[in-house]
């Protein structure tokens, strides 16, 4: 009965409507993320269009590159983006990055706007890295954030593939020594995004970093989910060539799963070689026709994920040291792991059995 509920509730996304069972709320000003992307989205088309008349947004401090000090290299330089670090700004280390010096289709970068559109929605909530301002230079928007630590693992190999995460060290001494704050962390950074209407597909552990009070932050812009509102709000208010990672509701109708569309591979885990060895991914992920619509992914498929994933809270239960926090663990993880999306718990429900144990 819960599933029906589910994949009649996933039929009304395409209507405007998601989990929770009740209507998707209108974008508004009320909600202060929405207030935030709308703020974001304005400013990106300004400095897109008429960047002389572009003004920093409440909270930014950096305006231009020469208000950081130290000498900066560059680290990454990927299809959409490339990634500096050495920099700081009032003491603090920063990481400053912009749109890719070879991305020549949309030089502003669409991946840039999702990133920027999720740092200033998100602003405060745990788990997302500060967003200290934003600026253009020639062709490239720029940013900074702060410095969230370093990556809590490394895949084995890029995109999808079988080789096994190697977790960072601080991270195993965490877990061994301290795991349900170590858990509690990952939940909160998964909470402030995914129940925000965002979905990490590109999913692998350097995209989450530790910092050394314990915080988790994911640091790499993810999609949108257009049934949500801040995923409405982008849509409404962005350029239809901005849109692919703002991703529609799925189909309403279908006879199999392979009707329903799936996130990335190394993602869903659909296929024998797509994922580590213990790396399960969310039915839904993959596809799932129900009673003839398909199920809708969400905040329920990155529950599953959490505890699937031998680098997130499998990764806490292998390295901690005592059995009671193990178990507490275990017992979390296995209501995750349902295969029934309706029936896994919220994030809410995950963090507060694991704060009743700290």
């Amino acid at each position: 009965m819960m599933l029906l509920w589910l994949v009649l509730h996933t039929a009304a996304a395409n209507r405007g409507s998601h989990r929770n069972g009740q209507a998707t709320p209108a974008p508004t000003a009320s909600d202060p993320r929405v207030r935030r992307a709308d703020a974001l989205n304005r400013w990106f088309s300004m400095i897109e269009h008429v960047p002389a008349r572009a003004r920093p947004l409440e909270g930014w401090t950096v305006s231009h590159r020469r208000d950081i000090q130290g000498r900066m290299r560059l680290v990454t330089s990927g299809n959409a983006k490339q990634v500096l670090t050495g920099g700081t700004y009032r003491n603090q280390s920063i990481i400053v990055k912009s749109s890719s010096a070879n991305h020549t289709r949309d030089k502003l970068g669409d991946a840039v706007h999702l990133e920027l559109v999720y740092l200033e929605a998100l602003r405060g909530a745990p788990g997302i890295p500060e967003l200290l301002g934003a600026w253009r230079e020639g062709e490239h928007v720029w940013y900074a954030v702060a410095d969230g630590g370093r990556p809590i693992g490394v895949a084995g190999q890029p995109g999808k593939g079988s080789k096994a995460t190697v977790l960072s060290s601080e991270f195993i001494e965490l877990a061994r020594h301290e795991p349900l704050k170590l858990a509690r962390a990952l939940l909160r950074c998964f909470r402030s995004w995914a129940s925000a209407g965002f979905l990490l597909d590109d999913f692998k552990a350097q995209q989450f970093t530790l910092d050394g009070r314990g915080d988790v932050y994911l640091v790499d812009g993810p999609s949108l989910l257009r049934a949500f509102p801040v995923g409405a709000a982008v849509y409404r208010a962005t350029s239809h060539h901005r849109q692919k990672n703002n991703l529609a509701p799925p189909p309403s109708d279908c006879a199999t799963n392979a009707d329903c569309p799936s996130t990335k591979a190394h993602h869903a885990c659909g296929v024998a070689g797509d994922c580590e060895a213990g790396a399960r991914g969310a039915p839904e992920s993959a596809g799932l026709c129900r009673a003839g619509a398909c199920v809708a992914v969400g905040p329920w498929t990155h529950v599953f994920d959490t505890a699937s994933r031998p680098w997130l809270l499998p990764g806490v239960v292998k390295y901690a040291e005592d059995s009671a926090p193990r178990k507490v663990l275990d017992r979390v993880m296995s209501k995750a792991r349902l295969a029934d999306p309706a029936k896994r718990p919220t994030f809410d429900a995950m963090l507060a059995e694991v704060e009743r144990h700290i």
